[in-house]
């Protein structure tokens, strides 16, 4: 029988907004492969999650907690709670 080790560096597949990405990514590029984020809403979302959860900017989403991952969810899913420019967000007429 073949012991397979525990390793730090699997990460995993996380599920963020409908969408899976890999562990490896970090806060903004996960949120950058969402649909309708594009480069600044991005990086300006990354900070918040990582000023909301205090986690380093550079985290990666694989390293997160289910708790933390959930906040995350929560924070995408209801950016118009947030005090982002409006300017961010996508035009509707």
């Amino acid at each position: 029988m073949v012991k397979r080790k525990s390793s730090k560096s699997v990460k995993g597949i996380k599920r963020l907004a409908g969408k899976d990405v890999p562990g490896e990514l970090s806060l903004q590029q996960a949120l950058f492969r969402i649909k309708g984020f594009g480069h600044t809403m991005s990086k300006v979302v990354a900070q918040l999650v990582a000023e909301r959860l205090n986690v380093p900017l550079d985290t990666q989403v694989g390293d997160l907690t289910d708790e933390q991952l959930e906040e995350m969810e929560h924070i995408i899913t209801h950016l118009e709670e947030t005090d982002l420019p409006r300017f961010l967000f996508n035009r509707q007429k």
